[in-house]
């Protein structure tokens, strides 16, 4: 058996279109005065680049989220969940949704910074209605009512 000089163009005008190597033919420039060109809006047609939009890089992503420190303490009718936060302290960004099970803190000072709390498998149940937030100095009070009046020896199950 002969082996050919170029095996791609070999398997090419062996097998055609159904060639492995199809697509890495060599194309020819020569019929380029025939080819189609196709214009309009959305259609891309080549052409030095066009600047789509600017977007500022650091909120390229949104915000950066972090997850505060915090701390908790049982009281007797009551859990006390302190988010330490740098101040100056904006009550308005501040938001609480509170389940069953679980709550969400979350307090966004800004465009490029949010800091998030969301503690899901609370230890024992609480009664969402009756739980709340406070902002104080510094930190922000997070009361977890509980649904029944038993110690907790943990805040959340693992």
């Amino acid at each position: 058996m002969v082996e050919s000089e170029n095996a791609l163009l070999d398997s090419i005008k062996r097998k055609g279109e159904h060639s492995y190597y199809y697509a890495h033919a060599p194309r020819s420039t020569s019929d380029l005065d025939r080819a189609k060109v196709l214009g309009g809006e959305g259609i891309v047609t080549g052409g030095p680049p066009q600047l789509l939009g600017r977007q500022d890089p650091q909120n390229a992503r949104g915000p950066k989220t972090e997850t505060p420190s915090y701390y908790w303490s049982d009281e007797d009718e009551t859990i006390s969940v302190c988010v330490k936060l740098p101040e100056p302290l904006l009550s308005e960004a501040v938001s609480c949704e509170f389940d069953s099970r679980s709550f969400q803190f979350a307090y966004t000072p800004d465009e490029t910074t949010q800091y998030k709390l969301h503690l899901k498998k609370l230890a024992n149940p609480i009664l969402p209605e009756e739980s709340k937030f406070k902002v104080r100095r510094g930190k922000v009070v997070i009361t977890l009512k509980k649904e029944e009046t038993k110690k907790w020896w943990k805040l959340v199950d693992n």
